[in-house]
């Protein structure tokens, strides 16, 4: 096989680890700093909570400051409810009201938070338009996010399967070439020997 053949298929496959590599390391970075970000607001919000009891407008208030998502807002109020059912928050025991009030104003406000937008609109179209039928969509929407939790694993799961597909594919590629010219390169030898026999038995 021709020697810039051998060279292309190398650089590209190498082009293409750097570029996974560099999208892996941006994609660690981004969340170790969004975490730190989530870190300080929960320092503060437990502060806030303990010593001035803000409204949940407040509470929306400090989360951008810290440049947090709606969405992780949500999760650190279920968790904060969970630590102090469970004691692990004894201080916040006394404002276990407050926080489900963060709660329902967060499920109100943002019911379909975290589904994707083509089922979100029609979702919130039902929301306006139910007027005075006495039922709550978020048995359905808890359902829908669960059952999209499963997908996104599922899918990163097949993303795994598919980059490292390509690279044991490289790596075999990389071997049948190597294997190839092993193979050549012993068949010339062997055609150099024969006729070196044959000179000489002339």
């Amino acid at each position: 096989m021709e020697s810039w053949i051998i060279v292309t298929i190398v650089f590209v496959g190498l082009f293409i680890f750097v570029l996974y590599i560099g999208w892996g390391i941006g994609e660690l970075i981004e969340v170790f700093i969004y975490n730190k970000f989530v870190k300080a607001f929960e320092k503060d919000y437990v502060a806030a909570v303990k010593h001035t009891q803000p409204t949940w407008e407040e509470i929306k208030n400090i989360s951008s400051l810290h440049f947090i998502k709606l969405e992780t807002v949500g999760k650190i109020n279920q968790k904060t409810l969970a630590k102090i059912l469970t004691g692990e928050e004894q201080d916040l025991a006394t404002h276990k009201t407050l926080i489900k009030s963060y709660i329902d104003e967060y499920n109100k406000e943002v019911p379909f938070e975290g589904l994707p937008s083509d089922i979100r609109i029609h979702l919130e179209r039902i929301q306006d338009n139910r007027s005075n039928i006495n039922y709550s969509l978020s048995p359905l929407t808890d359902k829908i996010k669960e059952l999209l939790v499963i997908k996104n694993n599922e899918n990163k799961k097949l993303k795994f399967y598919t980059i490292a597909g390509f690279f044991i594919g490289l790596v075999g590629v990389g071997f049948s070439v190597y294997t190839y010219n092993v193979t050549d390169k012993i068949s010339i030898k062997n055609l150099e020997k024969k006729d070196k026999v044959e000179n000489s038995t002339l």
